[in-house]
C-alpha cells in the first residue's frame, strides 16, 4: 500500500497554478515550485512525476473542480495552448473542455476572451483614454 499524502493537495494545486500562470510554463523551474508549495523536491516528484505531470495536475484541478478564478483558469489555458497541447494529448482534451464551457459560459468566441485576457495582463484595456 503507497503513502497517503502528508500535504494539502488543493494548496499545492492552487499555489503551482499561479506559478505557471505567472511565469509560463518553460519559466516555471521545480525550485520555484518547490517554494510556492512548501514540499520538498522529492514530494512533488512522487506526488506529480514531473514538472508536466504537475501542471496537467493543476490544470485539470482548476478546470474541474470549480474554482472561481477565471483569470487563473484562462491564463493557464493560454499557456497550455502555447506550451503544452502540441506535445501532451492529456492536456489537449483539458484545453479543449475549458474552451467549450467558457464559450458556453461567456457567450462569446474563446478568441475575444483570450485577447481580452492577454490585455488586461498588459494592463493595456484602457487604450487611448
Amino acid at each position: 500500500m503507497g503513502r497517503t499524502r502528508e500535504f494539502n493537495e488543493e494548496k499545492v494545486l492552487l499555489e503551482s497554478a499561479k506559478i505557471f500562470a505567472k511565469n509560463g510554463y518553460a519559466g516555471t523551474s521545480i525550485s520555484q515550485l518547490v517554494k510556492a508549495t512548501g514540499l520538498l523536491r522529492g514530494s512533488l516528484y512522487s506526488a506529480y512525476y514531473s514538472k508536466a505531470g504537475l501542471f496537467t495536475t493543476c490544470f485539470n484541478y482548476i478546470a474541474e473542480d470549480g474554482v472561481t478564478d477565471n483569470g487563473l483558469l484562462i491564463d493557464l489555458l493560454i499557456i497550455a495552448l502555447l506550451e503544452r497541447t502540441a506535445d501532451d494529448n492529456e492536456v489537449k482534451k483539458v484545453a479543449q473542455k475549458v474552451i467549450t464551457a467558457l464559450e458556453e459560459k461567456n457567450e462569446g468566441s474563446i478568441e475575444t476572451i483570450i485577447a481580452d485576457r492577454i490585455m488586461r495582463r498588459a494592463d493595456l484595456t484602457d487604450r487611448g483614454k
